[in-house]
């Protein structure tokens, strides 16, 4: 089984591997933690306020890991939020550290319910079929913008790391999002106004 593999070359990797990789973990996790005693208590309750949720007040466990998937972090919640962060991936260094902690943070905390049950009811309404990818995508953007509300010089994880030019589709997502949910983010238009144009712009073809 993948249990008794890595069991049988766990002595290895303790040995070889772990010293250095138990100094990478703790350099990331020391610098993490100074950007979110600077950071987090403005960017928590920006991020209820702006997915009409709640920021959770126990904190969410997240450890350090060189490899945590080809993302480089990933969120479960079976057993209550955990999140793991890949401390070498160039995406969880220093402001993207920040951005992702967020963006997965809000993974661990299910605030995304109350944009998907919104959205579902908005599609209802308009007879539209919502893209499945549309959600993350939408947190893509918002822990990008939040970040750089803080930091004006940010640029967004999802620009820096290709998100937007992955495809065709995910161009006319970032476009409609800039678009519709953007002002909404900034405060410059309603909640239900973003969503009504957002379901608009990118409804699926032939629906």
């Amino acid at each position: 089984t993948v249990r008794d593999l890595l069991a049988e070359a766990a002595p290895v990797y303790r040995a070889v591997w772990w010293p250095s990789h138990e100094r990478r973990n703790r350099q990331w996790a020391n610098a993490m933690e100074g950007l979110l005693a600077h950071y987090l208590g403005c960017l928590g309750p920006r991020a209820a306020a702006v997915f009409r949720s709640e920021w959770p007040p126990v904190p969410i466990r997240v450890d350090a890991s060189v490899y945590a998937n080809w993302f480089g972090a990933y969120t479960t919640t079976a057993a209550g939020p955990h999140v793991t962060m890949s401390s070498d991936a160039a995406g969880n260094l220093e402001l993207y550290g920040l951005e992702t902690l967020l963006h997965e943070g809000v993974h661990a905390a299910r605030m995304l319910r109350s944009v998907d049950s919104a959205l579902a009811a908005e599609g209802s309404r308009q007879r539209a079929r919502i893209p499945p990818e549309l959600p993350h995508l939408l947190l893509f953007y918002t822990a990008g913008a939040l970040v750089r509300e803080v930091v004006p010089t940010h640029v967004p994880y999802a620009e820096r790391f290709g998100i937007w030019s992955q495809s065709r589709d995910a161009e006319r997502l970032h476009v409609a999002i800039a678009e519709e949910w953007g002002p909404y983010v900034r405060g410059r238009r309603s909640f239900e106004d973003a969503l009504r144009g957002l379901v608009a712009r990118t409804r699926v073809r032939g629906v």
